[in-house]
């Protein structure tokens, strides 16, 4: 009889079916963490509201209604004061609720700024007057209310400025609209007279605590005014080729730089305030509408907007949208007879 071996028996076992498994595969939610406040510090420059400044020293813009047969009639003359003998004036401005006139000839040797109430525009008063033998002929006028130590002790004025042969600024303290003050003149190297052109200051603009001058031929001059009564040559910049600086504006970060009786105009990263840098694109002669370079007696900007008034070949104003500064666009233009001169958008 053979032997038979049997297979042991196996205990049964329970296998169980795993859970169906989920078609959501994210993660799961993250605990919820507590809010951390973290405290930055006071902005660097913050915005004012809109009621913080102090009110004007003056009564400001007039409030008066024309009847239609008064418009565009005129009404009153405005001259800088017994001095003011040859009436070589080139702009207003309003200041702290007064209208500030600059004058004074090219060739200096007297000039002045003075202030006037316009409350009664065809009733004009003038609330102060200051003279200066260190004035020269006058293209704009750069502002500072300090910055700073400086900071709120006063107002302060720049412009064009002339010793006999010798260019520079002349910086003025017109704190007191009734009784402003020339505190002195700053002389420019390289800087030459009687060539009213090609090395003299042609126009300034204050971005405090900077002072950008636009030197002609001898490109721009960048002054450290911290100190107005001090004040000290941060840096000079000059354009290759040669740009024959006429006007200049500093807005934020950017320079803006236009020809005295040329076509062309420079856009400069100002970043770095005393180290102006090319910005890409931004060097760009004004055209017309036929694309013709147009030479522009002198520029202004308003907005994004940068403004060229045509020299001669018929007079008009050409306009460029400078909003993005490597592709500046020509927007439009409007002709008129005779040449051009100054323009300002209000």
């Amino acid at each position: 009889m053979s032997d038979v071996t049997t297979a042991p028996e196996v205990a049964a076992v329970d296998i169980e079916e795993p859970d169906e498994v989920s078609a959501d595969q994210s993660e799961p939610d993250a605990p919820e963490l507590p809010e951390i406040e973290v405290d930055a510090g006071p902005e660097p420059r913050p915005y004012p509201a809109p009621d913080a400044r102090p009110k004007n020293l003056g009564p400001g813009a007039p409030k008066v209604t024309f009847a239609p047969e008064a418009l565009y009639q005129t009404c009153a003359y405005l001259d800088g004061g017994p001095n003011d003998l040859v009436d070589h004036h080139n702009l207003v401005v309003m200041v702290d609720g007064y209208l500030l006139l600059p004058w004074c000839p090219e060739f200096g040797f007297g000039g002045g700024l003075t202030f006037f109430d316009i409350s009664k525009p065809c009733e004009p008063v003038a609330v102060g007057i200051g003279e200066s033998m260190l004035m020269r002929e006058t293209h704009s006028v750069g502002f500072y209310a300090g910055i700073g130590e400086t900071k709120g002790t006063g107002l302060w004025a720049v412009v064009n400025g002339l010793e006999l042969t010798e260019p520079g600024i002349e910086f003025w303290d017109i704190s007191d609209p009734t009784a402003p003050k020339s505190i002195g003149l700053m002389k420019l190297p390289d800087a030459f007279y009687p060539d009213a052109y090609a090395r003299v200051s042609l126009s300034v603009f204050w971005q405090g605590p900077y002072v950008y001058v636009a030197g002609a031929d001898n490109g721009v001059y960048i002054v450290d005014a911290t100190d107005p009564g001090k004040p000290v040559l941060a840096a000079r910049y000059q354009l290759s080729p040669v740009l024959r600086v006429g006007q200049i504006h500093a807005i934020g970060n950017m320079l803006i730089i236009t020809a005295a009786e040329g076509p062309r105009a420079v856009l400069l990263d100002i970043s770095d305030p005393t180290a102006p840098q090319p910005i890409p694109g931004g060097d760009f002669e004004a055209k017309d509408a036929g694309g013709e370079p147009r030479d522009a007696y002198f520029t202004n900007m308003h907005g994004s907007h940068l403004y060229f008034v045509r020299k001669e070949d018929g007079g008009g104003v050409i306009v460029y949208d400078i909003a993005d500064p490597s592709a500046p666009a020509w927007l439009g233009e409007v002709t008129s007879n005779g040449n051009g001169g100054y323009v300002f958008v209000h």
